[in-house]
């Protein structure tokens, strides 16, 4: 499955750069509130207002430019939703069918080396000698060390008259 990017955007949304407000604009932010507090404005306080609202614009976020960046946002992420989410978990699925193909060679490899071995003198040395694992004896780190562990105990049962 490869991402559908036909619905991406072709442009990215052109945002407004903001700025802190300076000491020096305060008077002018102030005068803004003012106007735009204002119930019924004559023509030149519209005119002032204008003329503050351009001069402010880096400054201030208007309810529409917050507006288009919350669009925006959700547009990327509806876009990532429907196209990228279902695009990364068939590529994890693709990886661990991977993966599990690879464990499941590298066991019967493993499985045809032992088979191989089996053959060999060596593995025939090592199927006389049996699995150390089913010694009952508590040292099965080697051989050797099961049989001075089973003689150490047989000289102790000879000594206690067993």
């Amino acid at each position: 499955m490869v991402a559908n990017l036909s619905s991406f955007p072709n442009q990215i949304d052109a945002f407004t750069l903001k700025t802190e407000i300076q000491a020096s604009d305060v008077p002018l932010i102030q005068r803004f509130q003012e106007l735009k507090l204002k119930s019924s404005r004559i023509p030149s306080e519209e005119t002032e207002l204008a003329n503050l609202t351009n001069q402010l614009r880096s400054k201030l976020i208007a309810a529409d430019e917050w507006n288009k960046f919350q669009d925006a946002l959700v547009n990327m992420e509806q876009f990532l939703t429907t196209n990228i989410t279902g695009y990364v978990a068939t590529k994890q699925n693709e990886i661990n069918a991977t993966k599990d193909a690879a464990l499941t060679l590298i066991e019967q490899k493993k499985n045809n080396i032992i088979a191989y071995m089996d053959g060999t003198t060596a593995g025939a040395i090592r199927n006389d000698m049996g699995d150390l694992t089913t010694l009952t004896t508590t040292d099965k780190t080697s051989l050797v060390n099961a049989i001075k562990e089973v003689k150490a105990n047989i000289e102790i049962l000879y000594w206690m008259g067993v």
